[in-house]
């Protein structure tokens, strides 16, 4: 056998990366692969139905409500919204679903609620078709056709109005409206129930149509009536005013009616306000003032007639007294201690002066006023606090047993007038005088 010398070699010349010179025995590492991330997916708009199909519904049934659910189809979360232009369907949106109410009309009724995703754009139509059973006998109208006449009247007169009713004679609602009349017909429609009266300003004889139109038909109400002339109520003078005067003076006037239109006339009155009487003398009320108080007052005469109605509104202004110059400082002052007495009740000044204590009481015997007075000659200036207008000052003057002036409270000004007490009356002073502790 012929024997070489060559030794085996490998050639490395043309080997790419590292060489291996070894096998090992260790397990080499597993190199580490990063995860990829799953993409995220676009949500999709998603709703439970796109059709809602209800059939044989009777007139006037009340239908359940439906409900559609809005989702995304791969279980994200959804910013959706809904519309529809159908005035039968009621949409009320929640978190999630759609709750449909429904109000068909007889017959077949169709109608569309789009749902649309925010953000997408995405939009799902839901389509809905209900329909409803036509009435047996369709809607009839009736009114009675005898002419409404109001007759003769007198112009002015106040009218009681007429009522009509409306009566279906089919099945469904007769949806009665008044489509037009005459300008001097006064009609509205309650329901089924036709209230027709009539404008009496103007002299004449005047006929007229009411017209209604219905579901039913349409009907044409004949009005009739005759304005005379007739009584007509007229007063003067209005209103009555008494103003500036003088306490204890006789004050009368006289408020005149009279017919201003034709016939016979026929009135009452009633008055309101104690601070006046009233007396009915032919065709006058003559008007006396109680002007034994002082102040602002108000009140009216109501005259009602055949012919029209009129209120007066009766005003008085009672002044007090004129006031006398005062006295100068330091000429002495006028002694007030005592009880005096007013409108509103009874007043009591005690001490020896020139400044007294004061206490008023109302005719129940309540204390309502104190305060302090000083008199300066015959004059009197007063604080104190009234317990319904609060804080208040007086300026009075004294003359014989008479005090009177005007008192400023918060409220304006306004005269007061005070008188002495005398001794006859001591029993009933006794026993406010208790009320004071004195």
């Amino acid at each position: 056998m012929k024997q070489h010398k060559q030794r085996p070699c490998r050639n490395f010349k043309r080997a790419f990366a590292e060489v291996p010179l070894a096998k090992s025995n260790a397990d080499a590492p597993t190199p580490v692969v990063p995860k990829e991330e799953a993409p995220k997916r676009e949500s999709v708009l998603a709703v439970s139905t796109t059709s809602l199909v209800i059939d044989d519904v009777e007139v006037g049934e009340t239908l359940p409500e439906e409900i559609i659910d809005v989702f995304d189809k791969h279980g994200g979360e959804i910013d959706w919204t809904c519309e529809c232009e159908n005035d039968w369907i009621k949409l009320e949106k929640y978190k999630g679903y759609i709750k449909l109410k429904f109000d068909p009309k007889p017959g077949v009724n169709r109608g569309r609620v789009y749902i649309r995703d925010k953000n997408s754009g995405q939009a799902k139509r839901v389509q809905i078709k209900i329909k409803v059973h036509e009435p047996t006998n369709p809607p009839k109208l009736r009114v009675a056709d005898d002419p409404i006449d109001f007759g003769n009247v007198s112009k002015g007169a106040k009218l009681t109005a007429h009522s009509l009713r409306l009566t279906n004679l089919g099945d469904g609602d007769l949806q009665p409206h008044i489509a037009r009349k005459d300008n001097w017909i006064e009609a509205d429609l309650y329901g089924d129930i036709l209230e027709i009266s009539a404008s009496t300003e103007q002299e004449g004889d005047f006929s007229g149509l009411i017209v209604i139109e219905s579901a039913g038909g349409n009907a044409s109400i004949p009005v009739k009536i005759e304005v005379e002339s007739g009584p007509v109520l007229g007063v003067s003078p209005n209103p009555i005013n008494f103003l500036t005067v003088e306490p204890d003076s006789d004050q009368e006037q006289t408020l005149r009616v009279k017919n201003k239109g034709s016939g016979s006339l026929d009135w009452t009155y009633t008055k309101k306000g104690d601070f006046f009487s009233a007396e009915r003398r032919g065709n006058e009320i003559h008007l006396r003032l109680d002007t034994s108080n002082v102040g602002k007052f108000q009140g009216t005469v109501f005259i009602s007639s055949d012919g029209g109605e009129v209120t007066v509104p009766v005003r008085a202004l009672v002044k007090a007294p004129a006031q006398p110059p005062s006295q100068p400082v330091g000429s002495g002052f006028t002694d007030i201690a005592g009880q005096w007495r007013s409108s509103a009740g009874i007043g009591v000044f005690s001490g020896t002066g020139p400044t007294y204590q004061y206490q008023s009481t109302n005719i129940m015997g309540v204390v309502v006023e104190q305060g302090t007075a000083t008199v300066n000659g015959n004059n009197v200036a007063m604080q104190g606090y009234n317990t319904m207008v609060g804080n208040f000052t007086a300026n009075l003057v004294v003359q014989g047993d008479m005090m009177s002036g005007t008192i400023v409270t918060g409220m304006g000004t306004v005269p007061l007038a005070l008188q002495r007490v005398s001794g006859g009356d001591s029993g009933f002073l006794n026993q406010l005088a208790s009320l004071f502790g004195n």
